[in-house]
């Protein structure tokens, strides 16, 4: 089931990290007013949610909350830039580019955990899983190759 709370967690930044690129066009709109109330609305949603759902569901209710106020502060944030001009996609390369390093680190976790590989508890499991996708991202980004410099 650790699982599970993996690709939830990955899943929530992930969002999180693609909002960051509507974010820097306010700023530079000069709308950054506007990235601070939605900060402050989405971080006081999330304190709600977890006073709420943590004490009845534990990890899961923390799960919930943090996908679900990271979820939707990216979708304001991309509706706010786009009323402003902004039509572009985040994702300038090929929309795989992002989604196969990802989706492999958490297949390969999966399936080592599903066929216990290893089992050494759920800190060591976490270092191996971040090595295995610190790795699986360099590689197919291509950061191991020698450059000419």
């Amino acid at each position: 089931m650790e699982s599970y709370f993996y690709l939830i967690f990955f899943s929530s930044i992930f969002f999180h990290q693609i909002s960051t690129g509507w974010e820097f066009f306010c700023y530079i709109e000069n709308k950054g007013s506007f990235v601070l109330k939605n900060s402050i609305f989405w971080g006081l949603f999330s304190f709600l949610m977890y006073v709420v759902l943590i004490p009845e569901f534990g990890i899961y209710g923390a799960l919930f909350t943090l996908f679900t106020s990271k979820t939707l502060s990216s979708i304001c944030l991309k509706r706010y830039a786009n009323k402003f001009g902004y039509n572009q996609s985040i994702l300038k390369r090929n929309l795989a580019t992002y989604f196969i390093p990802f989706a492999s680190s958490i297949s390969f976790f999966i399936i080592l955990k599903f066929f216990k590989f290893f089992n050494f508890g759920i800190i060591w499991d976490s270092i191996i899983y971040f090595t295995i996708s610190v790795f699986t991202f360099c590689s197919l980004f291509g950061f191991f190759k020698k450059s000419n410099i």
